[in-house]
């Protein structure tokens, strides 16, 4: 049995249209998306590993960097 995706609205707004953007994890990935107008970001689960210090993962600055992500992609896109 595969374990449910977890999913939640965060409190980042998307840039492009104002809406908030949900965070969703599944399959080794994590995702930070607009369901409002489509614009998603994502990477591998892994990467988070990159934000643990002192064994416990320094949440706020792993969802700092997939909105930072998530804003550069909209402005390439523009």
């Amino acid at each position: 049995m595969r374990p449910s995706p977890l999913w939640f609205e965060t409190t980042y707004r998307c840039p492009s249209c104002g809406a908030p953007l949900v965070y969703i994890e599944k399959g080794g990935a994590a995702v930070l998306k607009c369901q409002a107008c489509g614009g998603s970001v994502w990477t591998e689960l892994r990467e988070a590993g990159r934000f643990v210090v002192g064994g416990r993962l320094e949440w706020r600055r792993f969802m700092e960097f997939l909105y930072a992500a998530y804003a550069y992609r909209l402005a390439m896109k523009a």
